[in-house]
């Protein structure tokens, strides 16, 4: 009776071993699945559980800063293409005036029409919205900032001055003629985010900037001289002026503007590299070997196989003894 009771303790210790061989044999199937040691921070040291935290805390803080950077990006090239089509549109309108300074009644209409032309391309592109947002309204967001041409030019132009925040130009959606002084700080307001822990972006061009209310009015100068031949050269000539120190405002708008998509995408790649080198540091710690683990998933296999068949017969030996 001694010999069957010690072949079925035996026959236990095979069977528990044989279950720990299987969970053996699961852990390294999941890291030869992952490529990494464990998903289970409780498998690591202390000291690398730490790490392992306070590095993967930062992967996702780069992460978060890469995801405002990838909505800021469209945003600054919105801004880029459209001041770069309105640079190009009162260059022409420029250009134009230049060559009609003198009143011309075979080619006044053709004039007229074309800065007409100009004047809705430049309104075209300073309501342009991109995502959800209308990127030169300030903090109106959803709301087109400037009206049409044909509302512009129907205002008689009188000023060859700019106004400034918190008041709005008469081609501002905001504009209230029977209080021109309402204040809109919303319409001159630049956005602001943070694009990584130390670094705060703040970016944005109105429609209300100088250089846009210069152009506008020169425009509307010019298309006003074509209307009244009797003033005709004076108007061409404070639509000149005003074109010309227009365009160069909008030009200095448009640096800051190149400056600040230039800054984003250097965080970008800044950021990028951090989580490069911080992912290669959770894979110092985490990853294994899959070649060796594949080779000791072969060689734990030939084991169990080999194992399962002696705790087979120890136990049919064992039930034999015990019933004997």
């Amino acid at each position: 009776m001694s010999q069957s009771l010690t072949t079925l303790g035996i026959a236990q210790l095979a069977t528990q071993n044989l279950g720990d061989g299987q969970t053996q044999l699961t852990k390294l199937s999941a890291q030869l699945a992952s490529g990494k040691y464990s998903t289970n921070l409780t498998d690591y040291t202390s000291a690398q559980s730490q790490k392992l935290l306070n590095m993967t805390s930062k992967v996702s803080t780069q992460n978060g800063f890469l995801d405002v950077i990838t909505t800021l990006t469209p945003r600054l090239q919105g801004y880029d293409s459209a001041m770069t089509s309105i640079e190009s549109s009162v260059a022409d309108a420029y250009k134009l005036i230049m060559s009609s300074t003198t009143y011309n009644a075979s080619t006044n209409a053709s004039v007229a029409g074309s800065i007409k032309g100009d004047l809705s391309d430049i309104v075209y592109y300073l309501n342009q919205q991109v995502g959800d947002r209308y990127i030169f309204s300030g903090s109106r967001y959803d709301q087109a900032p400037v009206v049409s041409a044909d509302d512009i030019l129907s205002q008689t132009a009188t000023t060859t001055s700019t106004v400034a925040s918190p008041s709005v130009p008469t081609y501002d959606v905001d504009y209230d003629s029977v209080n021109p002084a309402a204040p809109h700080t919303d319409a001159y307001y630049e956005s602001s985010s943070s694009i990584n822990n130390d670094k705060q972006l703040t970016y944005g061009v109105s429609s209300d900037n100088k250089g846009f209310q210069q152009v506008i009015l020169g425009l509307q100068w010019a298309y006003q001289a074509t209307q009244d031949q009797s003033n005709y050269t004076t108007d061409m000539t404070n639509a000149m002026n005003l074109l010309n120190d227009g365009l160069s405002n909008i030009r200095a708008d448009h640096t800051d503007v190149t400056n600040s998509y230039t800054t984003l995408q250097n965080t970008k790649t800044m950021i990028q590299t951090n989580v490069t080198n911080l992912n290669s540091q959770v894979d110092d710690i985490e990853a294994v070997d899959v070649n060796e683990v594949g080779v000791k998933i072969t060689s734990l296999k030939s084991q169990l196989e080999a194992a399962y068949s002696a705790t087979a017969d120890v136990l049919k030996l064992s039930l034999l003894n015990y019933l004997s």
